[in-house]
């Protein structure tokens, strides 16, 4: 017996050498390397996604089931009322694919603009993209041409007669002819962004001059842009790689690393990569990766950016529990995000049921992690 274990023992002692693939009886071959997987490289984007929630993240568009809003009406609607602590139906806003609220709240339907205010409304029948504040309304034709209409858009006017108390509704056209989206904060500052990656904006005048638009120097290839909701604020660009690029006053982060205060100049956030989906809110902004994750960075103190926290971040923080998010879309002190599964959540201020999560008086008034909108179908 021991003859034969020390016989086994010289055997394995003299095994050939590792890169055979195979050993036979009792010697064991070294296991072969397993190769590292390299991380996906995002692909390029041509436009930034679509979300089926409005720009105010308080409604959301359920196609044939119509416009669902929750929280306080008037900044909605135009009208005060008990805020909506969960979802209920808009029926006035009929079906559509998509939302914007600013006030007017206004959809877009087989290219007609249809307004909660019905003397806001347009039959355009070209319509491909609505944006709204500031009692104003513009929209990006299916020629690629700009026409806005509002208390933002009227003709320099005569000071002896006074001012016009009714919006008008002759529409004003923006000089240019390959805008393919537009997006608008409550003050009226519009941006669009245009076929050839420029990003064209403009901002309200005394002398309601909206017209006078400029190119932002420094972005050549955006396929998305947002505007903070408050102003002046912040402009954030997406571009065709998935880098976001922001620019314009901060105070919170919400620029990145080290530029609070005024940057006119647009740069890079570092930490973002694949996005596919842009936001801004008041003073924080988020995205939504390739991966289908969320990240988002700027002003915390409710909770808004989801990280379970309410410390300001520079740059982006994950937002926790969420792997399968389509759109993103910021209120002003508040964030919600459209999921693979149809649900939405939100996280963020909820003094006025911003959440939807049906606490009319919700304790605390905020969450820093995400909940589910209830209600919706």
């Amino acid at each position: 017996m021991k003859r034969l274990a020390l016989v086994l023992l010289v055997a394995c002692s003299a095994a050939p050498p590792p890169k055979r693939p195979k050993s036979f009886g009792m010697c064991r071959a070294e296991p072969a390397s397993t190769p590292v997987a390299r991380e996906e490289k995002p692909p390029r984007i041509d436009r930034m996604v679509r979300s089926h929630l409005a720009t105010s993240a308080r409604c959301i568009s359920r196609s044939d089931k119509g416009i669902w809003c929750w929280g306080k009406d008037d900044e909605l609607f135009g009208y005060a009322s008990e805020p909506r602590a969960r979802p209920s139906l808009v029926k006035e806003l009929g079906t559509a694919e998509s939302v914007a609220n600013g006030y007017p709240t206004c959809v877009v339907d087989g290219g007609d603009v249809v307004c909660f205010d019905r003397a806001m409304s347009k039959k355009l029948g070209d319509a491909v993209d609505v944006a709204t504040g500031a009692e104003s309304v513009c929209v990006v034709r299916r020629t690629g041409s700009v026409a806005c209409w509002g208390m933002g858009y009227r003709e320099p006017f005569d000071k002896k007669k006074g001012k016009n108390e009714k919006p008008p509704t002759t529409l004003i056209d923006v000089p240019m002819d390959d805008a393919s989206a537009i997006a608008m904060n409550a003050s009226g500052t519009a941006c669009v962004t245009r076929r050839s990656g420029r990003v064209t904006c403009w901002a309200e005048r005394e002398d309601y001059a909206h017209t006078t638009t400029s190119d932002v120097k420094g972005v050549e290839d955006a396929v998305g842009v947002a505007v903070s909701t408050h102003s002046p604020g912040f402009v954030c660009a997406l571009r065709g790689s998935g880098d976001v690029l922001c620019w314009g006053q901060a105070g919170y982060g919400e620029l990145g690393k080290d530029r609070n205060g005024v940057d006119r100049a647009p740069a890079r956030i570092d930490g973002v990569d694949g996005a596919v989906s842009l936001a801004t809110g008041g003073h924080h902004a988020c995205v939504v990766t390739h991966a289908r994750r969320v990240f988002c960075w700027g002003a915390n103190d409710a909770g808004q950016l989801g990280d379970g926290s309410t410390e300001n971040r520079d740059a982006p923080v994950r937002v926790a529990g969420i792997d399968d998010a389509l759109s993103v879309v910021c209120g002003d002190r508040h964030t919600c995000v459209e999921r693979a599964n149809g649900v939405v959540s939100c996280w963020g201020n909820n003094r006025e049921n911003e959440l939807g999560d049906g606490q009319r008086e919700p304790d605390p008034p905020f969450s820093v992690a995400p909940v589910a909108v209830i209600g919706l179908p």
